[in-house]
């Protein structure tokens, strides 16, 4: 008990720290709003990788959970606590809900693979690196757009989740039974995927979740299987992409 009251302290004394940090380096240099939050967001997350050696149980952080969901609400509806603060965790022009989201995910998946540490380590990577990277190289360098979201942005993704899910299951997991690299690629297009068609942050509760489920059904699939996923994959993004190409071409011999 005397542990988890420890850990839970610790987890609210870094998450006021980043927060105030973060928000005295907005005032003092006025930095990009998008690049303030996903700070936020990364500083969080590599935080949470040390959720498993905190806490035992459950119930710690499902009440850090609730805690953090209401301190954000708080700073949401109060105007003094939104003009400090609000720029670290939604200074942004879309509607997103993301860092709500965020504490929920982290809170899901420790339930779901607590007792594995890889998979919960390899699920909270996606969560920090793959959708920050795609949020900042899409905002800078987004050129194609579908939604909110880009092109490059989901390229980036892909990249940041493929080395997410290869080093450390070439580090750490040696009892697998397909190629490493035929998993991560699978399962980053996968992912890539899901993060495209999400919006107004739930990818924060829908990417750690899903990895999580992911490459526990896929590390357990055969070579052939996994090959045979992956080439449906492509198939039917080349059906897409060659389906909007089409639409796009239709549309401008009409103008």
């Amino acid at each position: 008990m005397m542990n988890s009251l420890i850990g839970m302290a610790i987890v609210l004394i870094v998450f006021c720290t980043l927060l105030i940090l973060l928000q005295t380096w907005q005032r003092k240099f006025n930095p990009d709003a998008e690049l303030v939050r996903k700070l936020f967001h990364l500083g969080m997350g590599l935080f949470t990788l040390a959720l498993p050696h905190l806490f035992t149980a459950i119930w710690p952080v499902l009440v850090m959970c609730a805690v953090t969901v209401a301190l954000l609400i708080v700073v949401r509806v109060s105007s003094r606590l939104r003009n400090n603060f609000g720029a670290v965790l939604g200074g942004v022009s879309r509607c997103s809900h993301g860092e709500l989201y965020f504490s929920l995910g982290v809170a899901a998946l420790f339930a779901l693979a607590k007792n594995d540490l890889v998979l919960y380590s390899v699920s909270i990577l996606l969560l920090t690196f793959a959708d920050a990277a795609a949020a900042l190289v899409g905002k800078r360098f987004g050129l194609h757009r579908f939604g909110q979201k880009s092109l490059e942005g989901s390229l980036t993704f892909l990249l940041t989740a493929f080395v997410c899910v290869a080093v450390p299951f070439s580090l750490f997991r040696e009892a697998i039974l397909v190629p490493i690299w035929l998993l991560a690629v699978t399962s980053a297009l996968l992912l890539t995927l899901i993060e495209a068609v999400a919006s107004r942050g739930l990818d924060n509760l829908l990417l750690p979740i899903a990895a999580y489920l992911l490459l526990t059904d896929l590390e357990q699939r055969t070579t052939n299987e996994l090959s045979a996923l992956l080439l449906l994959l492509i198939a039917m993004l080349l059906m897409v992409w060659a389906a909007h190409r089409k639409q796009k071409h239709v549309a401008e011999a009409r103008l």
